[in-house]
């Protein structure tokens, strides 16, 4: 696959998902914007974007506050930094690990890769669906599967809406906005059954919430696996964009073909609060 091709295909992405946050905009509740004036604003808990009303810790603010007077340089060496970082936090090594503005924008990559191979997606219904129209408009159509009585992921469910052209299967657990846990056995006889043929991307955004352990564990196992991470919860970094996902590193080095460049979506300011967090 030849890298201006490559790009071409990254390009149509970039302003097919730019397009799908407008939309995502106009569906979302309508909130007040916050701002320095109304300190009652500046103090609202907003749970319906999952913020950390508590923001970043101590160390961070002042390292990102510190990076300001870096900003004029690339963040080339940032990026391997935290990446090794993110490896040691995970239990991987950073060619496990790729970067991106929040964990959003890695969903679009890891979208892109899929529509790439031309199909269709399965997901939940409800879910976290920022990312499905740029899908939708890759030729990625969505098959939406009901959650369960219990307002659970419907494993079965799922595996049977796949057919002989579905190319990925989007996961959210805890899935947002019920905040249901699949149990851990299960979600592993699903990776197990699905992943061998298909890219099964498992949003884990909500795991710090909880006592349930990650997946990542099986990235070497399934090449097919990608699990989405973020920032922007736990930590309180939801406005600074740092999002990364874990794979097997075979599979990074092809999402990385599908960024514009590489593991540099996070600006220096973020990258140092990130590395001040962990």
């Amino acid at each position: 696959m030849e890298r201006r091709q490559l790009l071409k295909q990254s390009a149509f992405a970039i302003a097919a998902f730019s397009f799908s946050r407008e939309l995502f905009a106009k569906d979302a509740v309508n909130q007040p914007a916050l701002n320095g004036s109304n300190a009652i604003l500046n103090n609202m808990i907003r749970l319906g974007s999952n913020e950390n009303p508590h923001g970043p810790s101590p160390l961070a603010k002042q390292a990102m506050v510190d990076a300001i007077h870096i900003s004029n340089r690339y963040q080339w060496d940032m990026n391997s930094n935290l990446r090794t970082e993110i490896g040691k936090m995970t239990g991987h090594t950073k060619d496990h690990v790729a970067l991106g503005a929040g964990s959003s924008e890695l969903l679009g990559v890891v979208s892109l890769w899929a529509a790439y191979k031309k199909g269709n997606v399965v997901a939940s219904e409800p879910t976290f669906k920022l990312w499905m129209p740029a899908a939708r408009r890759m030729g990625l159509p969505t098959k939406l599967v009901p959650l369960t009585a219990s307002k659970h992921n419907d494993l079965n469910g799922l595996m049977n809406a796949m057919d002989e052209q579905t190319r990925m299967v989007y996961l959210c657990n805890p899935n947002n906005p019920t905040g249901t846990v699949s149990p851990t056995s299960e979600l592993e006889n699903f990776i197990d059954k699905v992943a061998n043929s298909t890219i099964v991307l498992l949003d884990e955004a909500y795991t710090d919430y909880y006592d349930v352990p990650s997946m990542s564990n099986l990235i070497d196992r399934y090449p097919n696996l990608v699990i989405a991470k973020t920032f922007s919860k736990t930590f309180g970094m939801a406005g600074a964009r740092v999002g990364y996902i874990l794979a097997h590193p075979t599979t990074i080095k092809q999402l990385n073909e599908f960024q514009a460049w590489a593991n540099a979506g996070p600006s220096a300011v973020s990258m140092q609060g990130a590395l001040a967090v962990i």
